[in-house]
């Protein structure tokens, strides 16, 4: 037979015994809790990088071509989205079209001339052919004429530069004189140039 002290030692181990399962139990459940939580924000980091990645991935893959419609409208339009895009037009430039006029002297050296529209007006725009990589150039020298570009100015630019390239494969070449009056042609003959004729001293001039 137990006595009262003894029992109440067995008692207190019998609760110092449960507390430390109570106890042990918690712990447990706040780790458990803990590593649910880190998978959690794992798998949520990896599913952020991998979209990021497709993202990535998707935009190296898109690109804008400009365009020239059947009835001479110059729109702009993105290739590779992953819905249907609208083209879209990017100047009140209509109906454009290009001349290479190439110095007869050095045939490295030429002037494109953009011929076009706005509004009722015809006009022209003489651009040096070793600037036309340039997109503040080719901006100005739109803008001077009253061409728009429907866009920021750093679209802007591209969009003007892509014109004009796109403009220049179509082109015929013409060869001019430096000057009016008479020539020494290839074949070692002589040929008139007339003083209303395009020389290459007239189109440093406009280009200026």
């Amino acid at each position: 037979m137990m006595m009262p002290y003894e029992m109440n030692s067995q008692c207190l181990y019998q609760k110092e015994q449960e507390e430390i399962r109570r106890d042990m139990r918690e712990i447990e459940k706040t780790r458990v809790k803990a590593e649910i939580t880190e998978n959690i924000r794992t798998q949520a980091q990896e599913v952020r990088h991998q979209n990021k990645e497709y993202a990535d991935e998707r935009k190296r893959g898109q690109y804008e071509t400009i365009e020239l419609t059947l009835s001479g409208e110059i729109r702009v339009i993105t290739k590779n989205l992953s819905v249907p895009t609208i083209p879209r037009e990017i100047t009140n430039m209509k109906k454009p079209h290009g001349k290479i006029f190439q110095r007869m002297d050095n045939p490295n050296e030429s002037v494109f001339c953009l011929e076009s529209s706005v509004g009722e007006r015809s006009i022209k725009v003489y651009f040096k052919a070793d600037e036309i990589g340039n997109g503040t150039y080719v901006l100005k020298r739109l803008s001077a004429q009253g061409i728009s570009i429907w866009a920021k100015t750093v679209k802007a630019k591209k969009y003007a530069v892509q014109m004009l390239e796109m403009l220049i494969l179509d082109a015929p070449v013409y060869q001019v004189a430096d000057s009016a009056g008479w020539i020494k042609t290839g074949e070692g003959s002589f040929s008139f140039v007339e003083e209303n004729c395009i020389t290459w001293e007239y189109l440093m001039e406009v280009v200026k």
